[in-house]
């Protein structure tokens, strides 16, 4: 029977744990087998509270969105970086890109650790008519939790998925246990992303259909996930239908006309379109220079532009239209994402009236009120590129742009990426094997896990 400890006492061992688990597979520790037991939480009162660790639970990965092409930074904002690893990631390096101790990848092994265990407990505890509530609540928040993980490791760390080649590409680590002893080895790109899908898809059964708050899960976060997840894959027909679902649940959308212009972050935290909060983990402002050509995109009566942006003295642009009400970047799950989700999947599938009709419905909620002109046409490249460039508007700086170039790319895009810092220019061509971050090399040196091929 395990010990019964204090929430605050799990979280210290849960800390000191986590290291032992991000480095499982590690010859030195595994050459004596550990007779220490780990104490945990026992009651769903623990648990949830476990899952209700809001300044962990809700942190996402932000490499993706500083390796992407939605900002830039000068040569000062360059090299005066706090942290070595943005300065890396910033142009691309093959190898060493990450060596701090608190990064995306920690975080995310730290979440799925997190889940794994509540999975393990809870399965252990009796379902009942009084606890029903509480503990489907806490099965499927736990669900989520490592599939949403998976995800945003995949998301850096791994190869654009690719049908045809993803049983020999290699995937990230599953792990779907708390034992320290069994070594981490990464899955293929195939199991990996059957895992992701698993964990969701389960998770929907259990979540409620509105979260008593945001900071938690609900059926249409799950969705939501989902739609994101195949839509990564290309797989539009699977998209489509999660992105319809999640907005059978939810399917609100704010009318930017009745939102203050003059306020500097003018976007209340956790407003009428979030559906799950999430903030991306960053260690430095990308939003400060927003790309001259992303600003250039959108028109003067489109409300987008007074309510992202604000003007630098040297006449770039910041970007304030996090749905954080901060400079925190949101990555969360907000209906605006769900509609251009499912319009491209209608285009992509020819259906051009009704993607049209849920593109112009966004749109008509972020023009200024009688100046918009209802997009029309018969053309299915026309209309999905005019939804493909709304997504880059609506949805700048929420960690998505990273994983649409990588999917982008295998569709025949052929977008380069490009920055320029004292003189140098530095490039990242489609398919470049670069586009799967480097893992950190602690990871790597302390483990069995295969570094990304270079």
């Amino acid at each position: 029977m395990s010990k019964k400890i204090s929430l605050a006492s799990y979280f210290l061992i849960l800390t000191g744990a986590l290291t032992l688990l991000l480095n499982a597979g590690c010859k030195k520790y595994l050459s004596s087998k550990s007779d220490k037991s780990l104490a945990i939480p026992s009651n769903l009162v623990d648990l949830q509270a476990l899952m209700d660790d809001y300044s962990r639970i809700n942190y996402g990965v932000g490499a993706g969105l500083t390796c992407a092409d939605e900002y830039y930074l000068t040569e000062s904002q360059f090299e005066g970086l706090y942290v070595d690893e943005d300065r890396r990631m910033y142009i691309w390096e093959d190898e060493d890109v990450i060596d701090s101790k608190d990064n995306g990848w920690v975080r995310s092994y730290d979440n799925i650790y997190r889940a794994n265990t509540a999975l393990e407990v809870i399965s252990k505890i009796d379902r009942d008519p009084v606890n029903k509530d509480e503990w489907d609540n806490v099965k499927g928040e736990a669900l989520f939790l490592r599939g949403r993980s998976f995800f945003e490791v995949a998301m850096v760390w791994a190869e654009a998925y690719d049908k045809g080649n993803s049983e020999t590409k290699l995937g990230i680590p599953l792990r779907l246990g708390t034992d320290f002893n069994v070594p981490s080895v990464r899955s293929n790109l195939e199991d990996t992303y059957r895992q992701i899908i698993s964990d969701l898809k389960a998770s929907i059964g259990f979540l409620p259909k509105k979260a008593a708050h945001v900071f938690r899960a609900s059926k249409p976060a799950a969705c939501g996930e989902l739609a994101r997840v195949y839509l990564s894959m290309r797989m539009y027909d699977s998209a489509f239908f999660y992105s319809n679902e999640a907005l059978k649940y939810f399917s609100y959308l704010l009318d930017y006309n009745t939102v203050d212009t003059s306020m500097r972050y003018p976007f209340e935290r956790f407003g009428p379109e979030v559906i799950y909060e999430t903030t991306l983990y960053m260690t430095f402002a990308a939003y400060n220079n927003v790309d001259s050509t992303i600003y250039q995109m959108f028109d003067d009566n489109d409300l987008r532009k007074p309510l992202f942006f604000y003007g630098n003295k040297d006449g770039s642009q910041m970007f304030c239209g996090s749905y954080n009400n901060t400079f925190a970047a949101f990555g969360g799950i907000a209906s605006d994402e769900l509609y251009l989700m499912r319009a491209e999947c209608l285009a992509r599938q020819a259906k051009l009236d009704l993607a049209l009709k849920d593109l112009n419905f966004l749109l008509q909620k972020r023009y200024l009120k009688g100046s918009f002109t209802l997009r029309e046409s018969n053309d299915a490249k026309e209309v999905l590129e005019w939804i493909l460039n709304e997504r880059v508007k609506e949805l700048l700086f929420r960690g998505l742009r990273w994983i649409d170039i990588k999917r982008f790319n295998k569709e025949g895009a052929d977008i380069t990426l490009k920055r320029t810092i004292g003189g140098k220019e530095y490039i990242l061509p489609p398919g470049d094997l670069r586009y799967a971050v480097a893992i950190p090399k602690d990871i790597i040196e302390n483990s069995d896990i295969k570094q990304n091929p270079r």
